[in-house]
């Protein structure tokens, strides 16, 4: 924060600095997600992300036949990128 303006994040921005901040042993898994992710929200600010903006990613994965534990896993990446940017950067 910066004169009590916060920054304006990019989820791609915030997306690479997880990438590159986190150690665990599904971080590639976590990658493949976030790249699929990117071009549903990765250039949208982090503000405007929430469930309506990721609707059309939700639809396209049920199109593509991905069980719902799979998108459960891959919006706890999203969740977890928000919940970062919110209170730690």
């Amino acid at each position: 924060m910066v004169y009590g303006v916060r920054p304006r994040w990019i989820f791609r921005r915030a997306a690479t600095k997880y990438l590159n901040e986190t150690e665990k042993h599904s971080l590639a898994r976590d990658a493949n997600c976030l790249q699929i992710l990117d071009r549903y929200i990765g250039d949208m600010a982090i503000e405007e992300i929430h469930m309506g903006t990721l609707q059309t990613y939700l639809n396209a994965r049920k199109e593509a036949g991905v069980k719902s534990a799979t998108v459960s896993r891959e919006l706890a990446v999203v969740l977890r990128i928000l919940t970062l940017a919110a209170r730690v950067w």
